[in-house]
């Protein structure tokens, strides 16, 4: 949960962009880009910073969990 997509799985750009595809398919409003962008330079681009960052695009009742 905690490796880096590109510095430590080794995600290259297709891989990146089908990763993004498949999450933007079930959360349309999400930007993953935003999120790559900011998290990748210092190695925040992990699974559980993405997953930190897609919580704010669930809706109400299934972010209380």
């Amino acid at each position: 949960m905690d490796m880096s997509l590109t510095h430590s799985l080794g995600f290259d750009s297709l891989k990146l962009m089908q990763f993004f595809a498949g999450v933007e398919e079930l959360y349309p409003d999400a930007a993953l880009e935003d999120w790559f962008i900011e998290h990748s330079a210092d190695g925040r681009d992990t699974l559980r910073s993405a997953v930190s960052y897609l919580v704010r695009f669930l809706p109400a009742r299934a972010a209380k969990g």
